[in-house]
C-alpha cells in the first residue's frame, strides 16, 4: 500500500515490560461492581471487557502514544523476565508469522507473536523487571533446563533442580559458596541482562528505531549511573515528582504516597491487596517519559 502523502504514515510506540507495563489492577479505578476476585490474576477468566479498555486506556504506555497523537504496542499477555521480554521482540521484529508457541521461555501459558516490520515503530521504551525473573540453563540429568532464578534461589523447586543450581553457582560464580556469593550473582544476572538488553536496542536504532529505557527495580539504574554503559545511560529515564528525582520506580514508591494501588488511600476507602502501579503512578511515569523524549529529540 503506498500513501499520497509519506509522512502522513503513523508509525506506533512500542513498549516491553513487565506486568507494570501491562497495567495490571488499573481496572480497580474503574469503579466497576464486579472487580476481579483476587489481584493476583489478570487473566480473561477475572476481568471483563470494561477492566481491559480501562487497564489500556491509562496504562503508562497509552498516555505516552496519546500524547505523541499514535497508539501503543504492548504484548498481548501479562508479566514478563527481561530476557523472556527481550527474545518476544526480537521474535516479533525478525519473524513475520502469527506463530503460537506453547512453551515460550518458560513460560506455561501459549503466547502468539504479533509480527512487526521495523517500519512500523517509531519508538521503543523498555522497562526493567526484578533481575531474578531471568532464567540460567542448567543440565539436569544430561538434559539442559532453562528455569528463572528467583524459584530456584527460593527453593521453590524440583530437589534436582536445586542441586544443579548450586552446581551451576559454583561453576559460573563463585567455587566456594560465601556470604558475597549472592552480590557476585546478582552483578553477574544484571550485567547479562544489560547486555542482553542493550543488543536488542542497539538492532532497534540501527533499524530507525528510537530507544528509551525505564526501571523498576533499582539494580539496573545503579548499574548504569555507575559507569556500566553510557549509551544506556544516555537513554535512561528517572522520575522527577514531588520535587525530587527517583532513578527507578522501586524508589519512587518507596519514597512518595499514593503510587502503589494498596497504598491508594486517596481513591479506595478499604485497602485493595494489590502492589502494581496505581493510577497516579503511570501518570507520573507517562509525564516522565513524555518530557523526557521531547527533550531528547528537541536537542
Amino acid at each position: 500500500m503506498k500513501f499520497r502523502n509519506p509522512e502522513l504514515k503513523i508509525k506506533a510506540m512500542a513498549f516491553g515490560g513487565c506486568s507494570f507495563t501491562w497495567g495490571q489492577g488499573l481496572w480497580y479505578y474503574s469503579g466497576l461492581d464486579n472487580p476481579p476476585p483476587d489481584p493476583n490474576y489478570g487473566g480473561a477468566p477475572f476481568v471483563n471487557p470494561v477492566h481491559l479498555a480501562f487497564r489500556e486506556k491509562w496504562r503508562f504506555p497509552n498516555i505516552v502514544a496519546d500524547a505523541f497523537d499514535t497508539v501503543a504496542v504492548v504484548r498481548d499477555d501479562n508479566g514478563g523476565a527481561n530476557d523472556h521480554t527481550v527474545e518476544y521482540w526480537q521474535n516479533c521484529f525478525t519473524r513475520q508469522d502469527r506463530v503460537t508457541f506453547r512453551n515460550f521461555h518458560r513460560h506455561q501459558q501459549p503466547i502468539t507473536l504479533q509480527p512487526l516490520k521495523y517500519s512500523d515503530i517509531s519508538h521503543f521504551v523498555f522497562q526493567f523487571t526484578q533481575w531474578g525473573r531471568s532464567g540460567i540453563e542448567l543440565d539436569v540429568n544430561g538434559e539442559p533446563v532453562l528455569v528463572d532464578v528467583q524459584t530456584v534461589w527460593g527453593g521453590d523447586t524440583r530437589p534436582d533442580f536445586r542441586k544443579e543450581f548450586f552446581v551451576w553457582l559454583k561453576k559460573n560464580i563463585s567455587e566456594e559458596l560465601e556470604i558475597d556469593t549472592f552480590n557476585k550473582f546478582q552483578k553477574f544476572m544484571v550485567n547479562r541482562d544489560l547486555a542482553r538488553v542493550k543488543e536488542f536496542l542497539y538492532t532497534l536504532e540501527k533499524n530507525n528505531i528510537k530507544t528509551y529505557i525505564i526501571s523498576w527495580p533499582h539494580e539496573f539504574a545503579q548499574a548504569l549511573q555507575e559507569g556500566y554503559d553510557d549509551w544506556m545511560l544516555e537513554r535512561l529515564i528517572t522520575f522527577n515528582y514531588n520535587g525530587r528525582n527517583h532513578r527507578c520506580i522501586e524508589e519512587m514508591m518507596r519514597d512518595e504516597g499514593n503510587l502503589r494501588i494498596e497504598d491508594d488511600a486517596e481513591y479506595f476507602e478499604t485497602p485493595i491487596r494489590d502492589q502494581h502501579p496505581s493510577l497516579l503512578c503511570h501518570k507520573i511515569i507517562a509525564e516522565n517519559i513524555i518530557n523526557f523524549i521531547k527533550d531528547k529529540e528537541q536537542k
